[in-house]
């Protein structure tokens, strides 16, 4: 992959740092929040073709846009680009330290921008898509209660690679009666990125006009998985945690390793 992403943002504007080709954000949530999803929802645009995409890549995701051109590409239709992950994050300190670029002020997690939203923004309408359900369950709708807020919940999907025509309706249906401005989308990469931009001109249709990828940040918030304490996060060992509890995420696990020896490469060459 050497083509540079072009953020296609062109009203309001953001930071990047392009690191592995990949323009990710660099600032910090409350900027974010202040001076991007605020002003976007406010600005009340009418006529849109598309809400404002925010995806969370992180070190496996970059080794992803690698190899899959699909994913890469879905890449590129993103407005902002979070970096999701502490890997990023050293990377671009290691390869400013050789005159590469220069290094991301830090991360910005999908799960931390989630909750200031929540918390910042509690009169402006959100709604969560995806998330987990119980085994074999078709789409389920219900409310969660997320920090103190009641958000309605549409789990989706049985397969959202393999939606069919009545799990689609009442996607649209579910939309139309909650009319929000931000859409959680929670189906786990590359499922959320790819959903998201098959159905941006349907969540322009309603009224979105943000739209955040939070894979499993909504079943931390909700208790239906444990974050890993304070202590694995300050030591970058949030994956480790999450393996525990997830065991048959080990295969995606290897992608790290990939990324270590990405970053080395670019460092001596």
């Amino acid at each position: 992959m050497n083509k540079i992403y072009q953020n296609k943002n062109n009203d309001i504007n953001i930071n990047n740092n392009v690191i592995f080709n990949i323009p990710f954000y660099d600032g910090s949530k409350k900027t974010l929040i202040d001076q991007y999803v605020s002003r976007v929802i406010k600005i009340g645009r009418e006529k849109i073709d598309s809400p404002e995409l925010i995806f969370t890549p992180n070190p496996e995701q970059v080794m992803l846009a690698q190899t899959d051109a699909r994913f890469a590409a879905a890449l590129e239709e993103a407005h902002i680009l979070l970096p999701d992950g502490v890997g990023i994050v050293i990377a671009s300190k290691l390869l400013a330290m050789v005159g590469k670029g220069k290094a991301l002020s830090g991360r910005v997690t999908g799960i931390d921008v989630m909750s200031e939203i929540i918390q910042t923004l509690p009169e402006v309408k959100k709604v969560v898509i995806g998330g987990k359900t119980a085994p074999g369950k078709a789409s389920h709708s219900a409310n969660l209660e997320i920090l103190g807020q009641h958000l309605p919940w549409l789990s989706g999907y049985q397969d959202v690679a393999h939606p069919t025509i009545e799990e689609e309706t009442a996607v649209e249906q579910f939309l139309a009666k909650e009319k929000p401005a931000i859409v959680f989308v929670a189906f786990g990469a590359p499922y959320q990125e790819y959903w998201s931009i098959r159905h941006k001109t349907l969540l322009a249709k309603h009224g979105v006009k943000v739209v955040l990828v939070v894979g499993g940040a909504v079943d931390v918030l909700t208790g239906k998985l444990q974050r890993a304490p304070q202590l694995f996060q300050f030591l970058h060992l949030e994956w480790l945690y999450r393996l525990v509890q997830e065991p048959w995420r080990w295969r995606r696990q290897l992608s790290l390793v990939r990324f270590i020896k990405l970053t080395l490469t670019e460092l001596v060459t």
